[in-house]
């Protein structure tokens, strides 16, 4: 048995919610197989990495503070956006 079981908490949805769920997932081809339990731990997985990159950028604000002001411009690539959109617009013509 490669697969151990892991321990799980009953959560308790509005059966309206679970409904209109059961509508919705229709709408995405990636999401119309799944079930319930899988949409609801594929949300709670996402919402917890997002609170933990949150965290990772409360603990390490002083340094991306000190990142920022050393050079403001460091993620800026508007230039190379805008080289792009100029060769896409090139090339519709």
């Amino acid at each position: 048995m490669a697969d151990k079981l892991k321990p799980v908490v009953a959560v308790n949805l509005p059966e309206e919610l679970v409904a209109k769920m059961e509508e919705v997932k229709k709408d995405r081809a990636e999401d119309r197989d799944k079930s319930i339990d899988e949409l609801v731990q594929q949300f709670c997985r996402h919402y917890v990495k997002v609170r933990e990159m949150a965290r990772w950028e409360l603990a390490n604000m002083d340094e991306l503070n000190r990142s920022y002001v050393k050079d403001p411009n460091d993620w800026d690539d508007a230039d190379a956006w805008d080289t792009e959109f100029k060769q896409t617009e090139e090339g519709k013509k």
